[in-house]
């Protein structure tokens, strides 16, 4: 509700993004993120048992026009991540992207220290991260280092832009 209000009142995906992750961050003392599934029984938390996944997601929300585009696209915390790119056809994968990405852009995923990281797979049209934090845009450039991705940054495949969301699906 936070972000619809914040996006109607600033027309700014980014500045939206932004106002929530401060918002969040101030009354939540937490991050861009859903609280985790607990199992229930008859609509009631069953006790003494875990959350179902204690990792949060990674999500990918597709932005056009400075506006959300769809639903968010969830990445698992485990596993090799997902990879996205016009021909991504993997469980998991995203392939809901603009005609200039290519066929296996870019790969995102979880590192072993709890980060969550993007690398460019040799793509023609670039892979560029922009920092909410900063607002800086930087470049991931193919065979370099993996950029690190932060709740409310956008991650620019080519022409297409998904916000950078932080939580659990459902």
């Amino acid at each position: 509700m936070v972000l619809l209000a914040s996006a109607a009142c600033t027309a700014e995906s980014a500045q939206a993004l932004e106002e929530v992750r401060a918002f969040t961050q101030a009354v939540h003392v937490g991050g861009l993120a859903t609280p985790p599934a607990v199992p229930v029984s008859d609509g009631v938390a069953v006790d003494g048992m875990a959350a179902v996944s204690e990792k949060p997601w990674l999500g990918l929300l597709r932005m056009e026009e400075g506006r959300v585009a769809g639903s968010a696209h969830w990445v698992a915390p485990e596993g090799a991540g997902a990879y996205i790119g016009s021909l991504a056809a993997g469980d998991g994968d995203v392939s809901a992207v603009s005609a200039d990405v290519s066929g296996c852009h870019a790969r995102v995923w979880r590192d072993e220290a709890g980060a969550w990281r993007v690398e460019d797979l040799g793509s023609r049209n670039g892979t560029a991260v922009t920092s909410t934090a900063s607002g800086e845009r930087g470049a991931v450039e193919p065979g370099g280092a993996p950029c690190e991705l932060h709740p409310g940054d956008l991650l620019h495949v080519a022409s297409t832009t998904f916000a950078i969301l932080e939580g659990y699906p459902g």
